[in-house]
């Protein structure tokens, strides 16, 4: 209960990081505690990035900007083709 804080504090020669969280969403009568503790850091390698030509691996492909251009001025003449066509027929 929210009342129910003794797991925060802290503890002696421990390094502790406390997330607390309400529960349930909208009525926060409740309080989910996520506790970590610091580790050493060990440095990695990080690999090489490689390239598949185009562009980096891994990367989300894209249209590029100008051939967004192209399906939208279509949708756009096309609307206005039927627009005007309905609108000589009244």
């Amino acid at each position: 209960l929210p009342e129910e804080a003794g797991d925060l504090e802290a503890v002696r020669g421990e390094d502790y990081c406390t997330l607390v969280t309400c529960t349930p969403y909208g009525i926060n009568t409740h309080r989910l505690l996520v506790r970590g503790s610091r580790t050493e850091y060990l440095p990695e390698e990080q690999p090489e990035t490689v390239k598949n030509g185009r562009g980096l691996a891994g990367e989300e492909e894209f249209l590029p900007p100008y051939l967004w251009g192209v399906p939208i001025v279509a949708v756009i003449l096309i609307g206005a083709a039927i627009w005007r066509r309905k609108k000589r027929g009244k």
